[in-house]
């Protein structure tokens, strides 16, 4: 189930990724019903502030907390309509509340398009270095990055959300591959490290497209596009933007229909 929350901007200026993620964090704990055990468990993601721009006072931009727990997006949603017209910070960003809605997307078997709203972060399984043949340049975990093989990156994917998707539900599914059709859009390089904070890993920008999907497919893909693809996804990486769909069901509406196109995007910090 996804959450979009709508918000009027009361100051110009950008909202930093890492401020956005502390407010994220902060609505999980607004769900109170999860605790807080397994509101640290449970998979989340979420986009940018969008539509994407320089941002300036009175804008309209709006967010969207995505789970495979409808609990999360129901127990944001209950204290949000506590707070309607409210002054919300992130970081030092100031905003009025001005609605929010609940929707989940139900796929069907036909066509399907996805396209990673905030980068996607994808580590390659020992397996699937082995198998696609890829150079190690160093010790420690290995990323996708510009030059590798397609096929690996959607086969280190079936992997990583097979594993999360039978952990989370209790379940043994196999798939063979979820993917049938990747178009990479855009690779983003990792930053070094720097004294003060970590490098980050490779990324990259990519459209997903299926013709016809399976049950085990469906399932698993519906869990992915709630709980994001690749890593790093409750910090905001992996966001999964559904291109077209064949069905959306909406409640506790506070405001006009959900715009589930927020775009691709990426903000260096």
């Amino acid at each position: 189930m996804r959450l979009l929350i709508r918000l009027k901007a009361e100051q110009d200026g950008p909202v930093q990724n890492r401020a956005l993620h502390t407010f994220v964090t902060q609505a999980m704990m607004w769900a109170g019903s999860l605790g807080p055990a397994l509101a640290r468990d449970v998979p989340i993601s979420y986009s940018r502030l969008f539509p994407f721009k320089e941002v300036k006072t009175g804008d309209l931009q709006q967010l969207i907390i995505a789970s495979p727990a409808p609990e999360v997006a129901q127990g944001i949603a209950r204290y949000l309509s506590q707070k309607r017209g409210s002054r919300i910070n992130i970081g030092d960003a100031q905003f009025t509340l001005l609605g929010h809605q609940t929707f989940s997307i139900t796929l069907q078997k036909n066509r399907l398009i996805l396209r990673n709203a905030t980068p996607l972060i994808v580590r390659l399984s020992p397996k699937c270095i082995n198998q696609f043949q890829i150079q190690e340049s160093s010790k420690g975990p290995v990323f996708w990055g510009e030059g590798m093989p397609t096929e690996a990156l959607t086969f280190a994917l079936t992997e990583s959300l097979l594993s999360r998707y039978n952990r989370w539900n209790g379940t043994k599914i196999k798939v063979e591959t979820l993917f049938a059709e990747a178009t990479l859009f855009r690779s983003l390089p990792a930053k070094p490290s720097g004294q003060k904070k970590s490098g980050t890993a490779p990324s990259s920008l990519w459209e997903f497209r299926w013709i016809k999907m399976n049950q085990a497919q469906r399932k698993v893909l519906a869990f992915g596009i709630e709980a994001g693809f690749g890593e790093r996804t409750g910090s905001g990486y992996g966001f999964m933007n559904v291109i077209r769909k064949e069905e959306t069901t909406a409640s506790n509406t506070e405001g006009s229909e959900p715009d589930q196109h927020p775009g691709t995007e990426h903000r260096e910090e």
